[in-house]
């Protein structure tokens, strides 16, 4: 569209029958969407995938609480030394 205005190649009438076809509208329109799913997507998609894997780490450093807690005792998780 620009380089219809600025390079004086083509009329300006030409650039208008182009902005009047409603599917140069929708291709327009479906880039824009495109672009903008791209934006917005990765941020939800990762956000996801770090919530998960958080929620995997914080069992993991359950379970390997528990193991600690059944070789040394209770004793660990009642008593705390100031240093």
């Amino acid at each position: 569209m620009v380089e219809y205005i600025t390079f004086g190649q083509r009329k300006l009438g030409e650039a208008f029958a182009i902005l009047g076809n409603p599917m140069s509208w929708m291709a327009m329109s479906g880039g824009a969407g495109v672009g903008w799913a791209l934006y917005l997507g990765p941020p939800s998609i990762v956000q996801i995938f770090l919530t998960l894997q958080a929620e995997e780490q914080i069992v993991f450093l359950m379970e390997r609480q528990q193991v600690l807690m059944g070789e040394w005792g209770e004793v660990i998780t009642t008593q705390r030394r100031l240093i």
